[in-house]
């Protein structure tokens, strides 16, 4: 009896051990055609390796970009009745390097100045101007450099705009969670 426990149990151990071996041997060949279909797609994975670094290099360098025309659409709409825009200047940051702050109190931060000259045939409520020049998106402040009386007898106002981070279009930033 004990033999034939012995033999049952040697039999069943072999069984067992060939079971193992025949499954680990199906293991190693999945793995190894799954390695070789993976092998397939080495081209695709480079591939999408470089899209991302574009899109990462598109957002970069993208990043202190402002749509200045619907800005300065948005500015012409400030503008007091029959006051005209004569010239715009813009300096703002860019990819490699950030934007100036200020050294006075009380200036808040910026990412661009807007100097801009405008004729008036009547004599501007400045003013009044500056608080319509607020409800611009990114407003920081503005200073009126100068009010002068051309020979034409049109007025000039010279005037500095500093505006805000807010200001930044963001286009190219991915979405909360890394979807865009």
């Amino acid at each position: 009896m004990v033999f034939a426990l012995v033999v049952l149990a040697t039999g069943g151990a072999f069984a067992l051990n060939s079971a193992a071996q025949s499954s680990l041997t199906a293991a190693q060949d999945e793995t190894l055609t799954l390695l070789t279909q993976q092998g397939q797609y080495a081209d695709l994975k480079q591939v999408q390796e470089r899209i991302a670094l574009t899109e990462a290099a598109q957002a970069v360098g993208a990043s202190p970009e402002v749509d200045w025309s619907s800005y300065l659409s948005t500015l012409r709409g400030t503008l007091p009745g029959g006051v005209t825009l004569t010239s715009v200047s813009v300096d703002s940051a860019t990819a490699t390097e950030g934007y100036e702050q200020p050294t006075v109190p009380l200036e808040g931060p910026r990412i661009a100045t807007l100097n801009f000259t405008a004729m008036s045939p009547t004599l501007p409520d400045v003013p009044t101007w500056i608080d319509a020049l607020a409800t611009l998106p990114a407003f920081v402040d503005a200073v009126p450099n100068s009010v002068t009386l051309d020979e034409s007898g049109a007025y000039v106002v010279d005037m500095t705009l500093h505006v805000g981070p807010d200001a930044y279009s963001g286009r190219f930033t991915p979405a909360e969670g890394g979807a865009k």
